[in-house]
């Protein structure tokens, strides 16, 4: 039980948007499977300026979790763009 409630810092992709929601796909989690999320749950800075089909973001995820419903998130972060010059892009 313990494991179903430790939060990870994990990846997270939008898959769609709609017009009070937002649904994800975490690969730590269930790589099949979006979750659909309240546009609310983003900082408001993620949700005017990164808030697009396709980006990434890190959050505190109990993927632990059995099912989506058991799923809590916190500290949503934007995935930082790679670096040209650091040999990874």
């Amino acid at each position: 039980m313990a494991n179903t409630r430790k939060l990870h810092r994990t990846l997270l992709r939008i898959e769609d948007i709609g017009q009070d929601t937002i649904d994800v796909i975490i690969p730590g989690w269930n790589p099949h499977r979006a979750i659909r999320l309240p546009k609310s749950l983003l900082p408001r800075s993620v949700r005017r300026s990164y808030l697009k089909r396709g980006e990434r973001f890190f959050a505190q995820i109990n993927i632990g979790a059995e099912k989506a419903s058991e799923l809590y998130f916190k500290d949503f972060e934007v995935v930082p763009e790679l670096d040209s010059d650091d040999e990874l892009a």
